[in-house]
């Protein structure tokens, strides 16, 4: 399986462009890879790029989008999941799962007891797509009852 990495600056092929910091250490440290590995990266917008690595920094990452690539159709039916915010990581697990089962959007409902930030909701929803082959993120906007 190729590693994925969001990119927003993803456009056109032939770019070189740099991963976001968060992206640049996971893919130096934690996979390690190399200048001239092949990954793939999507800009969050449904585009996605096959890419070869053409820098590795401790600084940082570049990489070189190849060609474009088919991703993977989203459902038919857009489902919206209207939640009320869950303390800890419950809210990840939540937001996982529904990421995995192809949910549009991602309504948290933030109540006079929520213990969590709409920052930390909204990082969570762009970073899910990573691990299951979704090439754009589920909107998540927050209301306050």
């Amino acid at each position: 399986m190729t590693a994925r990495f969001f990119v927003p600056g993803a456009c056109a092929a032939g770019d070189l462009v740099a991963l976001p910091d968060e992206e640049a250490e996971h893919l130096a440290r934690v996979l390690r890879l190399k200048p001239g590995d092949r990954v793939r990266v999507f800009n969050g917008t449904g585009a996605e790029f096959d890419a070869t690595l053409a820098e590795v920094t401790r600084v940082g990452a570049r990489v070189r989008l190849d060609t474009p690539a088919a991703a993977a159709p989203e459902p038919r039916v857009a489902i919206t999941l209207v939640q009320a915010v869950l303390k800890g990581d419950k809210m990840d697990d939540v937001i996982r799962d529904a990421v995995m089962l192809g949910v549009a959007a991602v309504q948290p409902i933030v109540t006079r007891r929520t213990e969590t930030t709409v920052a930390a909701l909204v990082r969570g929803a762009r970073t899910r797509p990573l691990l299951f082959d979704r090439s754009g993120s589920p909107a998540v906007e927050a209301r306050r009852l």
